[in-house]
């Protein structure tokens, strides 16, 4: 990783006053490290990779030497190459990506898919996964905590060929069929058959505002409607997915509302996947036909059963033992409070320009080989640091949880929640006689070489805790702070063919 993609010849090296090599001032190679002077790919399957990297990365024109975190990769779009690489035949792993990060390179270790997975709906028990026993663990209304979106197109949604697609959806991908509640006493989580009624796989409502006198009137009475959304689902009983379509003056709104214990972010940009594909299909009067399923969330939940109890895993239990016990300076508070309730929440939106955008994607990532969630973690200790004058910080950090750490199990197109939650140790102290660029440096280079050093990017912390019960909640402080990169929605929205809708989908 230390042999650079591209080399650019200069006539001198730029120096700052005092000597030293001025890296502000040296060119920047091109926005798509893989136009102009790069090799164009020389094979099918690099022709392949080439596709796949462009599409996702809204790039055009790669060569053999395109840089995949240079152009804004991360993990998440890692595992979406894996899973449009399936699609085709082939495959390779998001740890090959890590490790071979040119488009060249990672063609290399590209091979034909060696196993094939079983097609047939999931029904039947499913065990809890970990982050599954950490939100019963919370005090919360567990009925009502959702993820969502709310989707707009200009053109008029066809009804008949929505719920056609929707319904053959929930019926592929099984874990959008589960139910979860008490029987007997014990927590039970049930998938149910593929074999329901429309109305019990799930729940559709069409409205059409048209005739509210305004556009600001047609938006309260769709935010009134969505809030019945998502207040409707109910965990026991199901279905715990929702859809609502809104007919306006300017276009139609698509709601989409999904129980959090069956999704999460790279779930989304599966569904965004079939939801496209899917409706250009029913609107064409074809059969649906959707890529090919990746193992089940019940095959998932039940092998991490079984991994609780692996040498492999029991080997971590010192690492995650010694980051429980130990304490950190809890961060400064204007006050103590008794309740700790959603209602008391508040939100804050921060935009970054275009170009601030660009570069922390790109650009930032270039001098240490880092990912955005390496940055924006480093950022955090630094100005942890810079408020309360510590030095070291105890955060929760949560990941999407799709690591390579079980054997012969592909998830990568599977829906389903996947989080993991895990603690770590933010150490943002500073060495004292550098200049800031320096010092910066080594803090980044620091913070990127502890996140590295984390066992599978800490998916065996929830398994130890909640399904081996290593250790009880109450024993060890817990972190103040909660930190999760979700990564880029707009190209998985933009070739969706819709856009973000401006009304709220309610309260989730």
């Amino acid at each position: 990783y230390m042999i650079p993609a591209r080399i650019i010849q200069v006539d001198e090296l730029p120096l700052t006053a005092n000597g030293k090599l001025d890296e502000n001032a040296l060119p920047e190679p091109a926005a798509n490290q893989g136009a102009g002077e790069d090799i164009s790919p020389r094979n099918d399957i690099e022709q392949m990779m080439a596709e796949i990297w462009e599409e996702l990365l809204g790039m055009e024109g790669l060569g053999v030497n395109a840089h995949f975190f240079h152009l804004g990769g991360d993990s998440i779009k890692a595992l979406q190459v894996c899973a449009r690489l399936k699609q085709r035949g082939y495959e390779t792993t998001v740890r090959e990506l890590f490790k071979h990060q040119t488009l060249g390179e990672l063609s290399k270790r590209v091979t034909k898919l060696r196993r094939e997975i079983d097609q047939a709906p999931v029904n039947g028990e499913v065990p809890l996964t970990p982050v599954q026993h950490w939100f019963f663990s919370q005090s919360l209304s567990h009925d009502h905590f959702h993820q969502s979106v709310m989707l707009h197109s200009s053109a008029r949604f066809d009804e008949t060929a929505l719920q056609k697609t929707l319904a053959h959806i929930v019926v592929h991908h099984d874990a959008l069929r589960m139910v979860c509640g008490y029987q007997d006493g014990v927590l039970t989580q049930y998938n149910r058959a593929e074999e329901l009624a429309k109305e019990e796989l799930f729940s559709f409502e069409l409205l059409d505002v048209r005739e509210a006198g305004s556009l600001a009137q047609e938006h309260v009475m769709i935010e009134r409607a969505a809030e019945h959304i998502q207040k409707s689902i109910q965990l026991q009983t199901g279905p715990l997915v929702a859809a609502g379509v809104f007919r306006g003056s300017d276009g139609d709104h698509l709601l989409l509302v999904i129980h959090h214990l069956v999704i999460d972010g790279v779930s989304w940009r599966i569904l965004f996947e079939d939801l496209t594909a899917g409706y250009k299909q029913a609107l064409a009067g074809k059969e649906i036909v959707l890529p090919e399923k990746t193992d089940s969330y019940q095959t998932y939940a039940k092998r991490l059963t079984d991994y609780a109890t692996s040498r492999r895993l029991l080997r971590e239990i010192d690492y995650w033992t010694e980051r429980e016990k130990t304490r950190v300076e809890p961060l400064p508070k204007d006050a103590e409070t008794i309740t700790n309730l959603l209602q008391d929440t508040d939100t804050i939106d921060i935009r970054l320009t275009k170009q601030e955008t660009e570069r922390l994607l790109t650009a930032v990532n270039k001098p240490y080989t880092t990912d955005t969630n390496d940055i924006l973690l480093a950022a955090l200790g630094l100005a942890l640091h810079k408020w309360t004058g510590n030095d070291r910080f105890k955060i929760s950090l949560e990941g999407h949880g799709r690591e390579a750490h079980l054997e012969d199990i592909d998830i990568s197109r599977t829906v389903g929640w996947f989080t993991s939650i895990y603690p770590v140790l933010l150490d943002a102290s500073l060495p004292e006689s550098a200049d800031d660029h320096e010092r910066f440096g080594y803090h980044i280079k620091r913070t990127k070489d502890m996140l590295r050093r984390i066992p599978y990017k800490g998916v065996g912390y929830g398994v130890l805790k909640y399904i081996g019960g290593m250790w009880e909640p109450e024993d060890f402080q817990r972190p103040d702070i909660s930190f999760n990169y979700l990564g880029q929605f707009d190209e998985d929205i933009k070739s969706s063919g819709f856009r973000v809708s401006p009304v709220k989908a309610g309260h989730e």
